[in-house]
């Protein structure tokens, strides 16, 4: 019976494809009887050959009447000219239009032939994203006249809210200090470029009579030809990229490469990142540095020699010019002894502990003679530093608690469950020449500009890391089609027949699908944002599970995937047909055309229905909603989708938001603090609050508070920065700077005796500033290069800092107290901060929080929260502990105060935050007394 089934379904099958097949044969067979003529848009870089001679219009031209085998005739003309042949049916399509022409609208289309890379260049000004425009002030960009490049950039720049003066010029050569938007960024010799977007791509439209072999020509592009419009581009601009890189070169360099038999360079030990790693799905080294390499190596015709020896035998090789090139940050000491490409890459640094870490004697190891030895001498005394000869001496030593914490680029082998992994700081990738070798350093130079795009690199090396993590997936997969082979045969040879021909007919569907689920893949998705960039309506969401990864880490591997599958199985039943994507993990992505806000959310409410396994494990997720419109970017859409998903992430009930006008005003205005924060943190300053003494009726100290200010945003307060500072890790960098000048100010102002020997000012400092390990010994730095003392300083912390591990923290706290600071606890609720644990801190001042002082002049709650108040003082005084009320605003506060024997108060009824100056006046002229 089985067979039977098996033989029917295969027939059926054989006569779908069989008709199919007939049917296209017939209407080509038909259209051979008549004369075809198609347009072609008349432009030079379409015209330009590969070595074979073989040009994008060739490759049209061959799809037509090689392919195809039919009659054409083909007319080469200015795409305004075909336009109006085409509408007085003088032709019966035009090829190599844009996708996003208006004359599209009227004409039948072919899937994309290809799509470029449009660029933004400049000789002189930085380009690392987008944000470098925002620093400037209305800047010009130059694109050459009738490029529609022009249209596409504009529309970028309008959704992420720059404001631009666009020119149209003859020749952008003339133009190359500027900023200009191109394909070809290789060129000329532009440093820095910057992919901002993709081409809607290029098309071949028919009139609607033809749709038919519209059809017919895009199924021959999925099969064939779009691969070989790629490779044709790829080849094309290798071959430019190889020619403008020669034509750049002096006759010296010329000279050079001529005597240049082999390219000696050696690579790092360990891996690192994306930037280096050895390959054993490839069996070579692979990754950024690698590719780069290969590619300069490609175009000047020599061998390459890899090198391989210790760190320090590196360094002195490369200096006695027996090797050629290094991987190698640039520092200031190095940039002596070597010559440097540009930077090449970010490279991360970790802080690696041991969890079950017990030592409290700081000790950090680090890799001799590696970038990791000099940024750690930034930040720690040299006695608490340790240097190993070897990776393998590096992790031993923290696994036998020689060293409590390593500083590192490479974080392999070490597992999260054992180890404590956070990222610290970014690094500088070069490459490194020796110092008598300034003409091969300028040959790499000049092969970066021509030859090499550094984000096409990072994407490659992306998708060799991605198809090494599948490697073992497709062995296992391997393992498993052996095995149905083995049964097929058990079962017989028919069933197998069957089992393979399914199985190719679906080949091409599995590929883009996710293994798991069955849902669509981050490459389809990819491809997706591709095609429809700017050319849909409807809502994108964005899904996270929440509390999964605590389900997933307990309960194992297996388990979390069978919630994932669960999960994914309510998707497919809610939205069948529609674009619904797995891009990682327990996140997915979807794109639906026809629904509301309303029913999406609706729908999705109803998880629990069909996810018994995800509500028994108390899993639900969280969603991101926006609703994009035509000519909207589809890709910024899913990211604001991203955005409003993360602000309202939980690890609780399902919870949702929707990205509005509002919400993304104020993601850009983020977006443009944190670029501000990034690369102007000097422009941080302090002001000060003045702490009045009731008992003798002068001002006795202040708290130094940080404000920021932009010439673009105009003041930054701090309800602003200080959230985004610190989801960004820069936080510390403010305290320091806070600090720093804080500092400075007191030593200067008490040195021309503006300010009393005894007067004490406090700054903050946050959760992420104690939890570095290079707290004290900066602190340390700051007090020895502003010749303050400690006994001038106050540190304050909030309750917060209880997140910390509580042994660290009392651990950094006494060595604070020991250098001379006086330790307070700022924004007290007695919320978090029970008595018990205020006894076990070294702290010295405890600073009550305006709201427990406004409650006081509540109508309803006035005498509960005086009593409250007034056992809080009573309290603190037991235990040794003075007090500063803050938020002190009217004078039957402070008449409260006083009759409760509080002897220090602080807020805007004494004094606003003023500057240093205006402070240390009013103390000059009055004594301090207000």
């Amino acid at each position: 019976m089985l067979i039977l089934i098996l033989i029917v379904n295969i027939s059926s099958l054989a006569r779908e494809n069989l008709t199919k097949n007939k049917s296209r044969e017939k209407y080509l067979n038909d259209l051979k009887k008549e004369q075809l003529i198609i347009g072609i848009v008349k432009n030079d870089d379409f015209k330009v050959k590969n070595k074979l001679g073989v040009s994008i219009v060739d490759l049209v031209k061959e799809m037509f009447l090689k392919e195809l085998k039919l009659d054409v005739l083909f007319i080469e003309e200015d795409q305004e000219k075909l336009e109006v042949m085409l509408k007085e049916q003088k032709i019966e399509g035009i090829a190599l239009i844009n996708k996003e022409n208006e004359i599209s609208n009227q004409l039948s289309l072919t899937n994309i032939l290809f799509t470029k890379n449009i660029y933004l260049v400049s000789s002189d000004i930085p380009l690392n994203s987008l944000n470098d425009l925002r620093v400037l002030n209305k800047p010009k960009v130059y694109f050459e006249k009738g490029d529609y490049k022009y249209r596409i950039f504009k529309e970028k720049m309008k959704v992420n809210d720059m404001d631009i003066d666009f020119y149209e010029v003859d020749d952008i050569k003339n133009y190359q200090n500027e900023l200009l938007v191109t394909t070809q960024f290789n060129k000329y010799e532009f440093k820095n470029k910057l992919q901002v977007t993709i081409s809607p791509g290029y098309i071949i439209g028919l009139d609607k009579k033809y749709s038919k072999l519209a059809d017919v020509l895009s199924e021959v592009l999925s099969k064939k030809y779009r691969q070989k419009f790629n490779l044709l581009l790829e080849e094309i601009n290798k071959e430019m990229s190889l020619e403008y890189f020669l034509s750049s070169l002096t006759d010296d360099e010329k000279k050079y490469i001529d005597n240049l038999k082999k390219l000696r360079i050696s690579y790092e030990e360990n891996s690192l990142e994306d930037i280096y790693y050895y390959s054993k799905y490839y069996k070579k080294s692979k990754g950024l540095i690698p590719m780069l390499i290969e590619r300069i190596i490609e175009a000047l015709k020599i061998n390459l020699v890899v090198y391989e020896d210790k760190k320090e035998k590196k360094l002195e090789l490369l200096e006695k010019g027996e090797i050629d090139l290094l991987i190698l940050s640039k520092t200031m000491d190095r940039d002596k002894k070597y010559l440097f490409s540009e930077k090449i890459a970010d490279l991360n640094t970790y802080v690696i502990s041991k969890k079950d870490k017990s030592s409290f004697r700081r000790r950090v190891g680090v890799l001799r003679y590696n970038i990791e030895e000099e940024i750690v001498k930034n930040y720690d005394i040299s006695r608490n530093i340790k240097s190993y000869s070897n990776y393998e001496l590096l992790k031993k030593a923290l696994d036998d608690k020689e060293i409590e914490y390593i500083l590192t680029i490479n974080k392999d082998g070490f597992e999260l469950a054992e180890y404590d992994i956070r990222i610290f700081e970014k690094v500088p990738i070069n490459l490194a020449f020796n110092l008598n070798n300034p003409l091969l350093k300028s040959i790499v130079d000049k092969a970066l500009i021509h030859l090499i795009d550094i984000e096409i690199l990072k994407k490659e090396t992306y998708l060799d890391i991605e198809r090494e993590k599948e490697a073992d997936e497709k062995i296992k997969e391997n393992e498993k089609r052996v095995l149905i082979f083995l049964l097929l045969l058990a079962g017989g040879y028919l069933f197998y027949l069957y089992d393979n021909l399914k199985r190719k007919h679906k080949e091409n569907e599995t590929l883009l699908k996710d293994s798991l689920t069955g849902l669509l893949n981050r490459e389809k998705f990819n491809e997706f944002l591709k095609e429809k960039e700017y050319s849909v309506n409807g809502f994108v969401f964005v899904i996270d599970l929440n509390n999964f990864k605590n389900v997933n880490d307990t309960k194992g591997h297996n388990f979390g995937d069978k919630i994932i599958i669960e999960f994914a199985n309510f998707l497919k039943t809610l939205w069948r047909d529609e674009k619904i994507f797995r891009i990682s993990g327990d996140e997915y992505y979807g794109f639906l055309e026809k629904e509301t806000e309303v029913e999406i959310i609706d729908k999705l409410k109803k998880y629990k229905e069909y996810c018994p396994l995800m509500q028994k494990n108390n899993v639900s997720f969280t969603l991101g909603l926006n609703n994009i419109k035509n000519g909207d970017s589809l890709k910024e859409g899913f990211k604001y989708a991203d955005l409003i998903m993360l602000e309202n992430k939980g690890e609780g009930k399902f919870k949702y938001g929707i990205v509005n006008d509002e919400f993304i005003y104020r993601k850009n205005r983020e977006v443009k603090i944190l670029n501000e924060l990034k690369i102007r943190l000097e422009h941080f300053y302090p002001v000060y609050q003045p702490k009045f003494c009731l008992k003798s009726n002068r001002i006795i100290g202040a708290e130094a508070l940080a404000r920021f200010y932009s010439k673009e945003l105009g003041p930054i307060y701090p309800n602003e920065f200080i959230k985004i500072a610190e989801e960004n890790g820069v936080v510390y960098k403010i305290d320091y700077i806070i600090a720093e000048k804080t500092m400075i100010y007191l030593k200067k102002k008490i040195d021309k005796e503006e300010l009393p020997q005894d007067f004490k000012i406090s700054f903050n400092l946050s959760v992420q500033t104690f939890e570095r390990e290079d707290i004290i010994a900066v602190l340390m730095n700051l007090l020895k290069n502003s010749g303050i003392k400690a006994q001038n300083l106050e540190i304050e912390i909030t309750e917060s800092i209880f997140t910390v591990k509580l042994d660290e923290l009392v651990m950094k706290l006494r060595e604070l107290k020991k250098l001379g600071f006086t330790i307070s606890l700022d924004d007290f609720t007695a919320g978090h901060s029970g008595a018990t644990i205020l006894s076990l801190l070294p702290i010295d001042i405890v600073k009550f929080d305006k709201s427990l002082l406004d409650s006081i002049e509540s109508t309803d709650y006035s005498k509960r929260a005086k009593n409250i108040y007034k056992r809080l003082v009573g309290l603190m005084k037991e235990i040794d502990l003075k007090i500063v009320s803050e938020g002190v605003e009217t004078s039957k506060q402070l008449q409260y105060l006083n009759s409760l024997g509080v002897e220090y108060i602080q807020g805007y009824f004494i004094s606003k935050p003023i500057s240093g100056d205006e402070m240390s006046l009013i103390i000059k002229r009055n004594g301090g007394n207000i």
